[in-house]
């Protein structure tokens, strides 16, 4: 199953939605599903600016590897762009199902 997560807030983070959906997705990805999650940057350079793999594994204690993907969000757009951003790219990854404990993306028109 292809599964599309949604993260809240940036990565890494200490706050507990971010140990909460990292530690959600691995445990998914353990399962064998193809799970990607999708998370936010308000870095000027999506690519150049995130977190590796490696870093964020040592931060949050991860052992099974999933891909992230970083999307722009604008705090100035209180992050509205973001969630749009998200749930369309879900759609064209055809995801399966589509993760999230955030309110605005539930909020969006599917």
């Amino acid at each position: 199953m292809r599964i599309a997560a949604i993260a809240p807030s940036e990565l890494p983070s200490r706050r507990a939605n971010s140990i909460q959906v990292m530690k959600m997705v691995q445990a998914v990805a353990a399962l064998g599903h193809e799970v990607r999650l999708l998370a936010p940057t308000s870095k000027a350079s999506v690519k150049t600016q995130t977190p590796g793999w490696d870093g964020l594994a040592h931060h949050y204690g991860l052992k099974t590897r999933f891909q992230v993907e970083w999307l722009p969000a604008h705090p100035q757009w209180r992050r509205y762009d973001y969630g749009y951003a998200a749930v369309n790219w879900a759609r064209s990854w055809d995801a399966d199902v589509l993760y999230t404990d955030c309110l605005r993306q539930r909020l969006l028109p599917a």
